[in-house]
């Protein structure tokens, strides 16, 4: 498996990766916190209000992955969130302001 640094992989998280090298790490491999049980259900009820909304599927919006990513991760900034996997920035413009007020309100 090539590591990531020779890939030429940027990442845009903090703290250094023991796995690929990087510095700051890629989220593929950093360690995540443990994923908070009620923050992941509520990003994905509202995952799945907004694909209904719109009407595509759940996946579309953001895959499991990506919000698992953020319920272990919690950003608290756009920069942060931007930074998780999945989260371009199309998808940050769109719905960051809401991820981070389902995340703001899952750490009051």
């Amino acid at each position: 498996m090539e590591s990531a640094a020779r890939l030429g992989t940027v990442c845009r998280l903090s703290a250094s990766c023991p796995a690929c090298g990087l510095e700051p790490p890629c989220d593929r491999c950093r360690r995540p916190p443990a994923v908070s049980g009620a923050l992941l259900e509520a990003l994905r009820s509202w995952r799945l209000g907004v694909a209904r909304e719109h009407g595509v599927p759940a996946y579309v919006v953001f895959h499991d992955a990506t919000l698992e990513s953020i319920a272990a991760l919690r950003p608290r900034t756009r920069e942060q969130l931007r930074g998780v996997s999945g989260v371009g920035d199309r998808k940050l413009e769109r719905y960051g302001d809401a991820l981070l007020d389902i995340v703001r309100q899952s750490l009051a």
